[in-house]
């Protein structure tokens, strides 16, 4: 995950700011070329959703685990 992180921070996808603080705290947040993605992957993540209902029917066992896609889909 730290080797992601580091690549979306060096892709300009998100920002990081580290607090002088014990324990160290360290927030991570989007920047606007991060949020123009957000309408992308909001579309992938109900196309998953929507993939993983019909394989439930078809007997597959399919939990998802998050499933707040409306929330990337709705413009910033």
């Amino acid at each position: 995950m730290v080797e992601q992180l580091k690549q979306l921070e060096a892709d300009k996808i998100i920002t990081r700011k580290v607090f002088n603080e014990i324990p160290p705290h360290v927030e991570y947040s989007l920047t606007p070329d991060g949020y123009s993605l957000a309408k992308v992957l909001g579309s992938m993540s109900y196309w998953g959703e929507q993939q993983a209902q019909r394989l439930n029917e078809n007997g597959q066992k399919i939990k998802l685990e998050y499933t707040d896609h409306q929330k990337w889909t709705d413009s910033k």
